[in-house]
């Protein structure tokens, strides 16, 4: 998670900001200090995942500057802190995810990010129309579609790379999954390797390559790559 803090006062927002970074899932953390300032930073940036918003900012209510972000078209979940609660009713219509009243203790801060987790997580889920995939080994994890890069079969079974792991799966074959996802962009590059098209960033001799990925590739049978360059091309994913 990246985080955006919009604090004027140094020395809450120092403290939020350093307890922030002990967090093994927060990867970065931004600081501003008026509404105008969060305004400018969350139109100039496509990474931040929450805001820590205060609601006594030096040139507007914290609460406006959010709803100016609304507005806008930017939908990003915020966590309002304030050392007076506002009615329920504006907090409400903003969609603002928690209210901390000041002081805090860090507990309460991370109490306020597992709902934003949860909030963002239910978000994902209804984007992919309300679904599951299952993976089946010694427990069941289910991922959504978004986070599959491709299936690979292998003599274990079925090798799910998703976004920064890879997953053995058992019980499974890739064929049901095959039938699972082929309305949500996934499809057949080689018989052992099932594909996530909305994934992917490139297709060449060499095989499949996904975004954001370096390392891992799916191979591509021959007579499936003209097909899938095609289908690319048709979802506007590669240039015609």
């Amino acid at each position: 998670m990246n985080i955006l803090v919009c604090e004027d006062n140094k020395f809450q927002a120092q403290t939020l900001v350093d307890h922030l970074k002990t967090l093994e899932y927060i990867d970065q953390v931004d600081v501003v200090n008026t509404g105008e300032a969060m305004i400018s930073a969350v139109l100039e940036k496509n990474d931040i995942t929450a805001i820590f918003l205060d609601i006594d900012l030096p040139d507007m209510n914290g609460l406006e500057a959010y709803g100016i972000l609304k507005m806008r078209g930017k939908h990003i979940p915020a966590v309002l802190i304030t050392g007076m609660k506002p009615l329920a009713s504006d907090t409400y219509h903003l969609d603002i995810i928690d209210v901390i009243e000041k002081p805090y203790l860090p507990p309460r801060v991370e109490e306020a990010l597992r709902k934003i987790r949860l909030h963002i997580e239910y978000q994902r889920f209804i984007r992919v129309g309300g679904m599951y995939v299952p993976i089946i080994n010694d427990k069941i994890i289910q991922v959504v579609p978004d986070d599959i890069l491709f299936f690979e079969s292998c003599s274990r079974g079925v090798k799910v790379h998703i976004v920064h792991d890879t997953i053995e799966a058992k019980y499974i074959p890739l064929k049901v999954y095959e039938e699972y996802l082929r309305n949500h962009g996934f499809v057949f590059s080689h018989r052992a390797f099932l594909v996530n098209t909305n994934k992917i960033a490139a297709v060449n001799d060499e095989g499949i390559f996904f975004k954001g990925e370096k390392e891992r590739k799916a191979l591509v049978a021959e007579e499936r790559s003209g097909l899938i360059r095609k289908l690319l091309r048709r979802l506007d994913i590669l240039p015609t």
